[in-house]
């Protein structure tokens, strides 16, 4: 009976360690550069966008987000802003859209971390957000929606992976 445990115990053990050495490895091998659409300095990309499903991202945005904002080119503000070609586009910048003062100081573009950060909890990114959403906790979630938003542009910002 002891054996049996202390072989459980061994694999479990060694189980984490590959898990651990994978997510080692495939972060020095996918260092994630990118570049935004506008020419802008290279920008970091979470390693989960590389397995992103767009489709799956599109059921994210139709579900989570549509009530509150369009995603057409040239489409108008809701409640949240328009989101075409948010990717890429200057931190509370859309024309017409009245942002918190938190978010129209921020400064900086929406590159990929960025979102990725926003989306995961909008509140601990802007403090004072008037977006009552409560954000993505599942990362390919958020990986998923960030795809989907990339390619809502006519000229979706580069990433790669290697």
């Amino acid at each position: 009976m002891n054996f049996i445990f202390a072989f459980t115990d061994r694999l479990g053990a060694f189980r984490a360690a590959v898990s651990l050495g994978a997510v080692v490895v495939a972060a020095l091998i996918f260092p994630l550069p990118a570049v935004a659409g506008d020419g802008a300095a290279p920008a970091e990309v979470p390693a989960h966008l590389g397995t992103a499903d767009v489709a799956n991202g599109e059921k994210q945005f139709k579900r989570r987000c549509r009530a509150c904002h369009t995603n057409t080119d040239g489409g108008p503000n809701k409640t949240g802003p328009n989101l075409w070609n948010i990717v890429g586009r200057e931190q509370g910048a859309r024309e017409g859209y009245r942002y918190s003062d938190g978010l129209k100081t921020l400064g900086g573009h929406w590159g990929f971390a960025e979102l990725d950060a926003f989306l995961t909890r909008p509140a601990d990114y802007v403090p004072d957000t008037r977006m009552a959403f409560p954000g993505l906790r599942k990362p390919s979630d958020r990986a998923d929606l960030i795809a989907y938003l990339r390619s809502l542009s006519d000229d979706p910002a580069p990433f790669s992976l290697n």
